[in-house]
């Protein structure tokens, strides 16, 4: 249930961005990443996998682990999660970043086992390259017009 909600929160932020202030969904950190995965194609293995052990290991392991021991799960995960959005340089997107820090700070508080923020962060990766690839996009944007032209004429 707990987990839904951050689950729930972070997509919140993401609409927010979007709707509330005018950001698009694009972040400038992806469109980085898969202009060098278009020059290095082998790098997906390194965004999908490794950058997210390394960045788990780091942000939720050592910086919140240590300040969740010290103080509290809401400081904790709000200092660790804060320089996890800082480190993507994003700064548009800083709210969304800090509230997948929180959710990753949530799952590994709750199971007490960095594999399951590792892993949750592993396939959000994944998803989000594999949502940018051309094919995918276009089967998405279609799907979404889809969408608008049926939900939209339930209100015309």
């Amino acid at each position: 249930m707990a987990v839904s909600f951050f689950l729930f929160c972070t997509i919140d932020c993401g609409a927010i961005e979007q709707y509330g202030f005018g950001i698009g969904r694009e972040s400038e950190n992806t469109q980085t990443i898969l202009s060098i995965m278009d020059a290095v194609p082998w790098l997906v293995i390194v965004i999908a996998l490794i950058g997210p052990i390394l960045e788990e290991i780091i942000f939720r392991k050592i910086i919140f682990g240590v300040i969740y021991e010290k103080t509290n799960f809401f400081i904790g995960a709000l200092a660790s999660s804060v320089v996890f959005a800082a480190v993507h340089y994003d700064f548009p997107h800083i709210l969304l970043y800090t509230a997948m820090g929180f959710t990753f700070a949530f799952l590994y508080a709750k199971t007490k086992r960095i594999i399951v923020p590792i892993g949750a962060h592993m396939l959000m990766n994944s998803l989000v390259v594999l949502v940018q690839i051309e094919p995918v996009k276009k089967m998405i944007e279609e799907q979404s017009q889809t969408m608008q032209m049926i939900i939209g004429g339930f209100f015309s």
